[in-house]
């Protein structure tokens, strides 16, 4: 008995010298922890936290670990020795001997030592790993930086088109988080379909290997420039795509904008005079014969734009330009050809319907006039016809304008002075005119130039410019004419213009014409002190002179927005306190003569 006693022993001393040559020899650290202290560690565990074993065993596990990390394995050694936890790999810090921090991971189990439960922990020095790790999420972080930043849309999509990862741009362009992207696929998300769209880079990426781009448009009205560049496994097969998109909806519409003004007059909406001579050279060498081409040119606008300015030259055009769109037919090509100058081509427009075209067009126009009579429109227009590609449209071209030319001098005349008469009627609208002022004036200087002896023709070219002196004031805005208080300066420089307008409407009339030099300098004062010329004394036409003096009069003692009205004794006294600065003296003294003697 005592034999196989010692047998016995014989065997368990080899066991636990071969178990503890294999625990003393293992790479991993080894370390049994019973009530929160350290039992047994091995030689690796003393290795790897540069502590001797005896330093480690009896002192508390806590010693060693992290502060930051004590609490989590406490809670996991707890947690497996109540039956909570299975084994799995627990990560943790380690604060070895010489105050350096290394990571280690463990996998625990319970084990019995010395009659109580404990934990046989197998650690493993993962620092290495960590570190790797830590810089692989500084990496991943930085790419995700770099490609949150980005303008672009970019998706990574397998070879199913699923989402796999998505940058922000993306999900902010549904209004949702990257991450809600994952697993959807990009032509469900953005274009609502069920299937890839015709044509889309992605695919073509993907089918070929090669870098792919396209534009795409999606269901809201929004344009997609999309590039999709294939990626590869080690072995070189495509597994996926890598989709950057960007928005270009605004460069579309800008370049759709940029296109439409290359080809447009922007004022009016017609084509303009380049898209103009395209389309003739087209028509050259086309089979749309007979064609026919209009030429139009809008007579009095400068006129207007002199007087009126030009903003109200701009109405006349465009009304022009609606006239003569709404007259032709919607394959005629109409264009704005210059300033005041426009031109159609009528393909298979022989010259019987090119005359009805320009029957209605002046009938369009009639009636125009009819509802606007405050600023007529004429126009001169020339029409010619080509047979045939053998007939030259730039010839024909000129032989209407041509004919637009001589009916143009032949009703110039008749064009102005019909807006002459229009910017007339509007001056008698206006209420300074009215309540018998113009004859009033009328009857005042006639009176003054027989006192004077003037000749019959100044009489007549005094008695029109009484009528007619604020013509130019039809181009003066009625919040300033009619403002109850006074003028800023900026309003004054606006009325002081007035006589220059008046001056260039007469000039373009052969009715007034005579007057417009009087027209000119009805605003200049006797000591040189007036507007727009700064003439003094007798330099100033007598008729400008008698003009002022019987004009200050009857304003003055005629209801104005600004002020009431003075008696004819304080006009008199204001007349005479103003002889010798604004007013000729000698004609003060005869106009006051004439209520002395009455």
């Amino acid at each position: 008995m005592l034999d196989r006693l010692e047998e016995y022993r014989q065997e368990i001393h080899e066991r636990e010298k071969k178990y503890r040559e294999v625990v003393e020899n293992a790479a991993e650290a080894i370390v049994v922890v019973q009530d929160g202290v350290v039992k047994f560690v091995n030689r690796a565990a003393a290795k790897h936290t540069g502590y001797a074993e005896e330093e480690l065993i009896s002192n508390p596990l806590a010693n060693f670990i992290h502060p930051e990390d004590r609490n989590a394995v406490t809670e996991h050694c707890r947690e497996l020795l109540e039956g909570k936890r299975v084994l799995y790999a627990f990560p943790f810090r380690i604060i070895a001997r010489n105050g350096s921090v290394r990571w280690a991971e463990t996998n625990s189990v319970v084990c019995e030592w010395e009659g109580r439960p404990a934990t046989l922990n197998f650690l493993t020095d993962i620092t290495a790993r960590k570190l790797l790790e830590e810089e692989l999420q500084r990496l991943m972080a930085e790419k995700s930086l770099i490609l949150d930043s980005l303008a672009e849309l970019v998706v990574f999509l397998d070879r199913d088109m699923h989402i796999i990862w998505a940058n922000r741009a993306a999900g902010e362009s549904v209004g949702a988080s990257p991450e809600a992207l994952w697993g959807g696929k990009c032509h469900e998300i953005w274009h609502g379909r069920s299937s890839p769209c015709e044509g889309c880079p992605v695919v073509r990426a993907m089918e070929t290997g090669q870098v792919c781009a396209g534009e795409m448009a999606s269901p809201d009205g929004r344009f997609w420039h999309i590039t999709a560049s294939p990626v590869r496994d080690k072995n070189g097969n495509v597994v996926g795509a890598v989709e950057a998109t960007l928005d270009i909806t605004e460069r579309r519409r800008y370049e759709e904008q940029l296109k439409y003004l290359s080809l447009h007059d922007l004022l009016t909406g017609l084509y303009n005079r380049a898209f103009f001579q395209e389309e003739l050279r087209r028509l050259s060498s086309s089979r749309e014969y007979p064609i026919t081409i209009l030429v139009a040119d809008l007579d009095g606008l400068k006129l207007v734009n002199d007087t009126l300015g030009h903003a109200k030259g701009d109405e006349m055009l465009k009304a022009c330009a609606d006239v003569l769109r709404t007259s032709l037919r919607r394959s005629d090509i109409l264009a704005r050809i210059g300033g005041d100058e426009f031109a159609a081509l009528l393909p298979r427009t022989g010259e019987k319907t090119g005359e009805d075209i320009g029957c209605r067009i002046r009938s369009r126009i009639y009636g125009y006039n009819k509802e606007h009579p405050e600023l007529p429109l004429h126009l001169s227009i020339g029409f010619a016809t080509c047979q045939s590609e053998d007939e030259s449209l730039e010839d024909t071209f000129k032989q209407a304008d041509d004919l637009m030319y001589r009916h143009k001098l032949v009703h110039r005349a008749s064009a102005r002075n019909q807006i002459v008469g229009a910017l007339l009627a509007a001056l008698k609208e206006k209420d300074y005119i009215t309540a018998g002022h113009a004859q009033r004036l009328e009857e005042l200087c006639l009176k003054m130039g027989e006192k004077i002896g003037l000749s019959p023709r100044q009489m007549a070219d005094l008695a029109l410019l009484a009528q007619v002196h604020d013509l130019g004031k039809v181009a003066v805005p009625d919040s300033i004419l009619f403002k109850k208080g006074p003028l800023t300066e900026e309003e004054w420089e606006v009325m002081r213009r007035h006589p220059e307008k008046g001056y260039r409407i007469a000039l373009s009339s052969p009715d007034l014409a005579g007057v417009a030099d009087l027209i000119l300098k009805h605003h200049e004062r006797w000591d040189g002190s007036g507007y727009p010329l700064g003439l003094k004394g007798e330099e100033i036409p007598v008729e400008c002179r008698i003009l002022s003096i019987v004009d200050a009069f009857d304003a003055m003692t005629s209801e104005r927005p600004y002020r009431k009205p003075k008696s004819k004794e304080g006009a008199i006294i204001e007349l005479k306190r103003c002889a010798g600065s604004q007013f000729d003296p000698q004609l003060v003294d005869i106009f006051v003569s004439m209520f002395s003697a009455a």
